[in-house]
């Protein structure tokens, strides 16, 4: 959900707004809880240099259909938004947590650079 939330905020701010609030529910995801969700609010902000940055590494995560091809996909769209992938791990298996009566996941975990943005408080 992480991901789709961003991958829309980058949609709208190539255009001309400044600022987006994006909010994705998942009904029915968790059985305590009327719904799973994100809200994240992003603002268009001026890039300084993009030789810097600091190692970020995102968790990917697949249990519904060609489960490798959604790893794959996750990764060419980071690559197609801009995104330095660094590095990939290996593949690995695991159980569903929560609601136990789905696939199992196939899970990896990706090194990025994060760019260095200008804002109004110090970069450290």
């Amino acid at each position: 959900m992480e991901s789709l939330a961003t991958f829309v905020s980058d949609i709208v701010l190539c255009t001309p707004f400044q600022k987006v609030d994006v909010t994705i529910r998942k009904p029915s995801a968790l059985p305590f809880a009327d719904a799973s969700g994100v809200k994240i609010t992003r603002s268009l902000r001026p890039k300084i240099d993009s030789s810097q940055g600091k190692e970020v590494y995102i968790a990917l995560g697949s249990n519904l259909g060609d489960r490798i091809w959604n790893l794959e996909e996750a990764l060419r769209h980071l690559k197609n938004r801009g995104v330095e992938v660094e590095d990939v791990s290996g593949l690995y298996e695991s159980e569903p947590m929560y609601v136990q009566e789905q696939p199992e996941f196939l899970n990896a975990v990706c090194k990025v650079r994060q760019e260095i943005y200008v804002t109004n408080r110090r970069l450290e």
